[in-house]
């Protein structure tokens, strides 16, 4: 039974999310494809490293990006986007941090709604969110068929105990 319920919520946490990352992938490709194209500055770097290897180096991690942008009407906007940090290749934190910071990147925002945008080269992907929707879909069926197929075992053996004219028992070991 257990199997059942741990199956059934990843394949609602799956469908739910599937669904959120795919609308938020089709946002983005809508707003690269027709919204209006303007130069970010980079304003803040928060980084974090990620796990640490047996050698002690670290594993990557990520950078946190806040960038600030104005429309054509003069507002201002901000928005944020992560990408991987590699200690190894970049740097320690501080000087990833002051290298980035006054940083341009190309920004695309939404004509009818501006503080709707997407730095170019960091939109979400359809295909990647289809394929991590239909995974973790697919992952919480497989839950949700060896639960069914344990509830359908054990029910069996119930009725074989109930037509033998008692309860089954466990068996000797």
């Amino acid at each position: 039974m257990t199997t059942l319920l741990c199956g059934v919520i990843v394949l609602v946490f799956g469908i739910y999310f599937g669904i959120s990352n795919v609308s938020e992938a089709k946002e983005d490709q809508r707003i690269m494809a027709e919204g209006v194209r303007t130069v970010g500055t980079i304003t803040d770097v928060q980084t974090k490293k990620g796990r640490s290897t047996r050698s002690g180096v670290s594993g990557g991690g990520r950078k946190v990006m806040d960038v600030s942008y104005f429309d054509k009407y003069g507002g201002n906007h901000s928005l944020s986007y992560r990408e991987t940090y590699r200690e190894k290749k970049e740097g320690s934190q501080e000087a990833v941090e002051k290298k980035l910071v006054g940083t341009e990147v190309n920004v695309r925002y939404d004509r009818s709604d501006p503080g709707k945008a997407v730095v170019e080269g960091d939109e979400t992907s359809v295909t990647g969110a289809y394929v991590w929707g239909i995974g973790v879909g697919l992952f919480g069926l497989v839950f949700v068929a060896v639960g069914v197929w344990e509830l359908k075992k054990r029910r069996a053996s119930l009725k074989a105990g109930d037509a033998a004219g008692g309860s089954p028992t466990p068996a000797a070991g």
